[in-house]
């Protein structure tokens, strides 16, 4: 988990060029606490879209004070989405059974499916979890290497869930479907869950 420094940020620069992947994600509470994320806002914007070839992504600030305002940006620009895959990430966990941060964010609980978004992926609390609220998909991934937190009861019907270990989400994506897998450091893949274009 970077620190949200300079010397961070030129890290994960170092790290992803080869690749060709371009550095996107949405700002924490730890990024925006290092001199106000002026660092992570140097590379990215605060709130922005980027996309690939099925999925357009939709990055908030939700440590932000502004969040309405960027929730109603959001509803005005997913409309004007061609991708089959609409996908909203965020920092702050709209819903989660985490200790540190349960149940959730009630600021950030907005009628994604509505707006026109397929998933909703957060990670601010240090767990992995899958959810659907009202028949839409949550993830929370927050996997990173950082010490995990605690579960609460499953107040949100969590489909799966787990604290035992470090890794990320892949997402992969056609025209018709895209599949998010929690993927731990040794390759496994400890959880999938299969959306479908509509």
């Amino acid at each position: 988990n970077p620190a949200g420094s300079q010397t961070d940020v030129t890290r994960l620069n170092t790290i992803l060029a080869p690749l060709n992947i371009p550095l996107q994600g949405a700002s924490g509470t730890v990024e925006n606490a290092t001199a106000s994320g002026t660092a992570w806002f140097n590379q990215l914007e605060r709130f922005y879209i980027f996309a690939t070839q099925f999925i357009e992504c939709y990055v908030l600030d939700t440590n932000a004070a502004d969040i309405a305002d960027q929730l109603e940006w959001l509803a005005n620009v997913i409309q004007m989405a061609t991708a089959p895959f609409k996908v909203v990430i965020m920092n702050g966990d709209p819903y989660t059974d985490s200790d540190t941060n349960y149940p959730g964010n009630v600021n950030l609980r907005a009628d994604f499916s509505a707006m026109g978004a397929s998933l909703v992926i957060s990670g601010k609390s240090t767990v992995y979890e899958r959810f659907y609220i009202d028949g839409f998909p949550y993830i929370v991934n927050g996997c990173g290497g950082k010490s995990r937190d605690n579960f609460e009861p499953t107040v949100n019907n969590s489909v799966a869930r787990s604290n035992q270990y470090d890794g990320y989400l892949r997402i992969e994506a056609s025209r018709f479907q895209l599949t998010a897998s929690f993927v731990d450091l040794a390759g496994i893949v400890r959880d999938a869950t299969t959306l479908y274009a509509g």
